[in-house]
């Protein structure tokens, strides 16, 4: 698992996104199910697209800051 490279402090850091991140794939899951405009292609395309880019981008951009601040925190330990 890829959690494993992090240790408790930056897990907890990576907290603050798990609220956005709970939040767009919720908006994700009820604009599959419910549907609110109809089955207009267009409509689907634009709404699923504006919900699925920013969750995209803020899993990736959660990851390679964890990332970061574990190479920060590893090289203040050996300094």
């Amino acid at each position: 698992m890829a959690f494993e490279r992090f240790d408790r402090e930056t897990l907890l850091d990576l907290v603050v996104n798990a609220v956005p991140l709970a939040m767009l794939a919720g908006f994700t899951a009820l604009f599959v199910v419910v549907r609110p405009y109809g089955f207009d292609p267009a409509a689907v395309a634009i709404q699923l697209t504006l919900v699925l880019v920013p969750l995209g981008a803020l899993s990736v951009l959660s990851y390679h800051a964890a990332a970061a601040v574990e190479r920060a925190e590893e090289a203040t330990d050996t300094d």
